[in-house]
């Protein structure tokens, strides 16, 4: 199974300007002014559970980052409001379950193979997407104005590895992830950072023997089928790279291949011993990185506290 989480999904904001501030941050109802939070207590050097389910996104974080996401919508609609949008709040699905069968979904596979050819059915349109699909054009424009602010704005924050990300930083989302964090930078690196760890793990895999073992039993299993791929990533690029060749087997092959990788990964306990394994890896993550870690989850605990009360 890939061992790399899909990033940058989401809008991400960073710190309100204190002279340019979007028409819906000045316009936001007086709920949405910023509370600080109080600092995080010093670190004991062993990470809690709390914060390996954040630099794995496993355990209770499905759950919590329900809460905030339904959070940031509800103060979304309010501001959204005073800007004359009637934006409809969508009910939030249930956290995904987490178990190998799951996450290896065999009907998907036997469906779509790994996606590569064919399309997977598109998700069903919400509300919030309809709502905004059926604006007049230059009502798109100023309710996406609204929500993130004005096209080429934004502010930059620096990542562990010195790269540096720009996200928008004014509208009413970032008014509304300012009442909740009491600080938009925060909200960001609460956002990129531990991912920024998650993908660093994804090198140090093989460092772990619950890990190396789940591996090994998975490449035995394809071999018996008759694939010589050493991972499951090595088997979904070799069939990547064949997508211009035009080949008339090639979703055929695709299925199959996708199949047979989602049965030797759930007879080898792949994503199980992938998750064990980051777990561990997070434990023995450089000192001044686990207290980084600390304090994000420290103020991730205290947003979830402020979200499930608003």
């Amino acid at each position: 199974m890939s061992s790399i989480r899909s990033i940058s999904l989401r809008p991400l904001l960073f710190a309100l300007s204190l002279t340019v501030l979007s028409a819906c941050a000045a316009n936001a109802p007086a709920t949405l002014s910023p509370r600080q939070l109080p600092p995080p207590p010093p670190f004991s050097g062993t990470l809690s559970r709390s914060e390996l389910d954040l630099v794995t996104f496993s355990g209770t974080w499905p759950a919590t980052q329900r809460i905030l996401n339904s959070a940031v919508a509800q103060l979304n609609r309010t501001c959204l409001a005073d800007q004359g949008f009637d934006y409809p709040v969508d009910q939030a699905p249930p956290p995904p379950v987490a178990d190998d069968d799951a996450v290896i979904d065999l009907p998907g596979r036997r469906a779509n193979g790994y996606g590569i050819s064919g399309s997977k059915p598109a998700p069903p349109a919400t509300q919030a997407d309809s709502y905004v699909d059926n604006l007049p054009p230059e009502q798109q424009r100023r309710f996406h104005t609204a929500l993130l602010g004005p096209p080429d704005t934004g502010r930059t924050i620096d990542l562990p590895d010195g790269t540096q990300v720009t996200v928008p930083d004014q509208g009413c989302e970032a008014a509304s992830r300012t009442q909740l964090a009491g600080d938009l930078a925060r909200w960001a690196q609460l956002t990129y950072i531990p991912e920024f760890f998650y993908n660093r793990m994804a090198a140090q895999l093989d460092t772990r023997p619950v890990f190396r073992a789940a591996r090994t039993e998975w490449r035995s299993c394809m071999a018996a089928k008759g694939y010589q791929y050493q991972t499951p990533e090595q088997a979904w690029h070799a069939l990547q790279s064949e997508t211009d060749t035009g080949a008339s087997d090639f979703r055929e092959r695709e299925i199959a291949t996708a199949v047979a990788d989602g049965e030797c990964a759930s007879g080898a306990h792949l994503p199980a011993a992938t998750l064990a394994a980051r777990r561990e890896l997070a434990t023995t993550m450089p000192e001044a990185d686990r207290k980084t870690l600390h304090e994000l989850a420290y103020y991730r605990d205290a947003i979830i506290e402020r979200a499930a009360s608003n």
